[in-house]
């Protein structure tokens, strides 16, 4: 079983080398995926992971345009529509790291010379307010219930 203070250890390790990127299978550990493709962690038990460690680790290194990336796929993977329907009734059965999206967003702003930077926070930004959307609409139907 992958722990989480062994892969937010492992990513940061990672994160220190200005050239390295995480490997595929970490960041969906992060996640609470499964690894798939190469099979390097295929068939080993995750945690439910925690997206914001390795937001969090990100930021701290600057690497702004993987911490755009990932906010993104997070954001996309986020509703509860995903989720099997049992897991939908569940209070906070999808929770995203908001502080960290206001950071990220204020690090888009601050680099704002850099044109793929720019276009990923613009992606970010129409995603966050998609999904503000969504969670009321989400919100209304857990209340419903």
């Amino acid at each position: 079983e992958l722990k989480i203070p062994l892969m937010t250890t492992v990513a940061r390790t990672i994160l220190q080398q200005s050239d390295m990127h995480l490997p595929a299978w970490l960041v969906q550990a992060f996640m609470g995926q499964r690894a798939s493709g190469d099979g390097s962690a295929s068939g080993r038990k995750l945690n439910a992971g925690d997206p914001a460690a390795l937001l969090r680790a990100y930021l701290e290194f600057n690497r702004l345009f993987e911490a755009a990336t990932f906010a993104i796929q997070l954001l996309q993977t986020s509703h509860l529509q995903t989720l099997p329907t049992l897991q939908q009734h569940q209070h906070c059965a999808v929770w995203l790291p908001h502080g960290l999206f206001e950071s990220l967003r204020e690090a888009l702003t601050r680099s704002n010379n850099d044109k793929r930077l720019s276009g990923l926070g613009r992606s970010l930004n129409n995603l966050l307010s998609h999904h503000e959307a969504s969670v009321a609409k989400e919100s209304r139907m857990l209340i419903a219930c």
